[in-house]
């Protein structure tokens, strides 16, 4: 019996022993203060390992919703405003001025993980400024021209995050009378300040060509006689759509990111050719800019109609303005959208 209690008391005293090991292991691995190990101030270090962020970029051409990922803290949000549309062509003298071009604002803000952020993203031509909700990341819309008079820059007023980089966008040109439309300035971007469209000259009825996007591009060229002036080259210094030269011909689109659309020229006996249209930004990391539309060809003499404003390419890219006609002045080219680019974490 003696023996008996002793094998019970030593097989208790086991028990014991790991039921102790058991709970201080346990507490570990919830992170409480414990014995040692993995969570607590003991022995070991670190806690629960929170998840890490997968690295990715998420572009909205329209209004939706961005959901951060699990571990994601911080994201940079990069927002172009939309391009305000061209103003239409009058009777006999006067043209249709260019939109204005939407501007850009870009910022590293924090995020919570499955917290949705609403963006907010305006048709072109719309004045919808291109907002990240809650984060003062506002990249103001490119305004459209009235008639002859050419649209507002898109502004940066309310670009206020901290550490933000803010370019404003470019007024829209106003048509002269009895000259040609003006082209469509290009969007700013990550490349800089976008370029303006052409301006015809004294005398000329070709529509003038679309500005590209960012500094490091091309100005729309002015026209000097019935032919449309040529767009803008991208950031990447090619793509400027050609001017038309052949009577009442349609200017060239634009091919490289962010170039201008050739301007339309203007006819002896027909109607006035359109404006190309500028060029998207299709990378939206270095080039998000898009380039302005060339403006329509036209007369006051000769031209039964106007020809039509390009559109400007999308992220931000305005319309040009219609040319003048002696029955209707053509259409204002419809500015584009604007965009947003996330960047994560």
């Amino acid at each position: 019996m003696k023996a008996m209690r002793i094998i019970t008391g030593a097989v208790t005293l086991l028990f014991i022993c790991w039921a102790s090991v058991a709970q201080a292991q346990f507490s570990n691995s919830v992170g409480s203060p414990g014995f040692k190990g993995l969570g607590g101030p003991g022995f070991g270090g670190g806690g629960i390992v929170a998840a890490s962020c997968t690295p990715g970029t998420q572009v909205f051409t329209a209004s939706g919703t961005f959901t951060p990922g699990a571990g994601c803290t911080t994201a940079t949000f990069s927002a172009i405003g939309e391009g305000g549309n061209g103003g239409a062509g009058g009777l006999s003298t006067t043209a249709g001025g260019s939109g204005g071009a939407g501007a850009y604002c870009s910022a590293a803000v924090s995020v919570t993980p499955a917290a949705g952020i609403s963006i907010v993203i305006g048709t072109g031509g719309s004045a919808t400024d291109t907002t990240v909700t809650g984060k003062n990341i506002v990249a103001g819309a490119g305004g459209s021209a009235s008639a002859a008079t050419g649209g507002t820059a898109g502004s940066v007023a309310a670009c206020t995050a901290v550490g933000a980089i803010a370019t404003a966008g470019v007024a829209g040109g106003s048509a002269a009378s009895g000259r040609g439309a003006r082209g469509a300035p290009g969007a700013s971007g990550p490349a800089g300040v976008g370029r303006g469209g052409g301006a015809p000259a004294s005398g000329s009825t070709g529509g003038g060509g679309g500005g590209g996007a960012g500094t490091s591009s091309s100005l729309g060229g002015s026209t000097l006689d019935t032919t449309g002036g040529n767009g803008g080259n991208g950031a990447n210094g090619t793509g400027g759509g050609i001017g038309a030269t052949v009577d009442g011909a349609a200017g060239g689109n634009g091919t490289s990111p962010g170039a201008g659309g050739g301007g339309g020229s203007a006819s002896a006996a027909g109607n006035g050719g359109a404006g190309g249209n500028g060029a998207a930004g299709t990378d939206l990391a270095a080039n998000a800019g898009a380039g302005g539309g060339g403006a329509g060809g036209g007369s006051d003499t000769a031209a039964l109609n106007g020809g039509a404003g390009g559109a400007g390419g999308s992220c931000g890219g305005a319309g040009g303005g219609g040319g003048r006609g002696i029955i209707a002045g053509g259409n204002g080219g419809a500015g584009a959208s604007g965009c947003v680019l996330v960047t994560y974490p």
